[in-house]
Parts: structure tokens; sequence; C-alpha cells
């Protein structure tokens, strides 16, 4: 496939090639924030962002562990979807702890993706917070208790459910900590050329 620079004139060639194909279709790379290019931009940012940010926030969760004596919530979510799932063996110990995180990482990347596309750059730190505090009522005052992953607030250690909404301010946080680093390293990089 060839690749054609966007300030080369073999790149101007083809967009007055492709506009003389179809005058009224712009071929450049578009700048709207809806654009399939830039959707997948912040998707992939954000799933990268998700994941990163997850990593401090299973520390908190496992600090409350610690401190209660219970299951980390999100280990506690795949205990319970083993022993309800039939095709599904129930782990334990470090097969379960390691799984629990790999599988928790892969949900913080999307729920990162998702909060990358919808989100505007603005106010972050306040609307990934708030993001990661509505997906934590969410899940644990609704699908997670409705599927019997986890007791209902209302029923579970307080301590454990207040490690849990801490955990997610610290995912909100640094999610967007982390895509202020990748805009920053954007915008140095298109400074740079």
């Amino acid at each position: 496939m060839t690749s054609f620079a966007p300030g080369s004139s073999t790149a101007q060639a083809h967009r007055e090639h492709a506009h003389a194909l179809h005058p009224n279709h712009d071929l450049t790379p578009s700048r709207s924030r809806w654009h399939p290019w830039a959707v997948a931009g912040r998707a992939g940012r954000g799933a990268v962002a998700g994941a990163i940010a997850t990593v401090p926030m299973a520390a908190v969760q496992l600090a409350g562990a610690r401190t209660t004596r219970a299951r980390p919530s999100y280990v506690e979510v795949v205990r319970r979807a083993g022993k309800r799932l039939p095709f599904m063996a129930t782990p334990r110990g470090k097969p379960l702890a390691y799984g629990a995180l790999a599988l928790h990482v892969g949900f913080g990347a999307a729920a990162g993706a998702l909060y990358a596309v919808l989100a505007p750059p603005r106010h972050r730190i306040a609307t990934a917070t708030g993001f990661a505090l509505v997906e934590h009522g969410v899940s644990y005052a609704g699908w997670v208790p409705e599927f019997g992953l986890m007791p209902a607030p209302t029923r579970d250690d307080p301590r454990r459910q207040a490690f849990t909404a801490a955990a997610h301010v610290v995912y909100g946080t640094t999610l967007a900590a982390m895509l202020d680093v990748f805009d920053r390293l954007d915008e140095r990089r298109a400074s740079s050329t």
C-alpha cells in the first residue's frame, strides 16, 4: 500500500486526483471530533490510559482487602461468576487473583476507551472522576448485585464499599492524568513537525 506524507507533492497530487473523481468529498484528514480516525485514536488512548489507571485502583482495593479481611471486589466478582457459570471452573488462590486482575485491567481499558470517546477534554479531572463514580454506582449498586456477583452495598462490609468507591476516584483521576499526558505528547509531536 502506498503511503503519502501529508505535506508531500505526492499527497497533494493524490488529493487533486481524488477531488477530480469525487468533487464533493473532502479526502483530507478531518479535524472533526467524530471523524472515525479521531474516534479510534481517542478510544485507543483511552484504553491504554484506562488499563494504566486500573493498576493504582487495584492497589487501593488490595489495601482495603487487607484492612477488611475481605476479597477485593473485582476478585469476589470473578469468584462468584465462576461458581455460577457451568462452563467455567472456579479458580482459587493465585490463579484467581491474577485472572481477576487481568479481567479488571481489561474492564478498565474498555471503560477508559468509552470515556475518551464520549467526554470532551475540558475539565477532565472532574469529568473522569464523575464517570468513574457513575460506573461504580451502576456496577456495584446495579448489575453486579443483580447477577449475584457481589452483595448489594447495603448488605456488604461498608469498609469494602468505601475502599471500592475510593479506588474508583483514583481510577478517574489517573485516567484523566494519563489522557492529559497523551495530549501533551501529541502537541509536542505536532509542534516538532
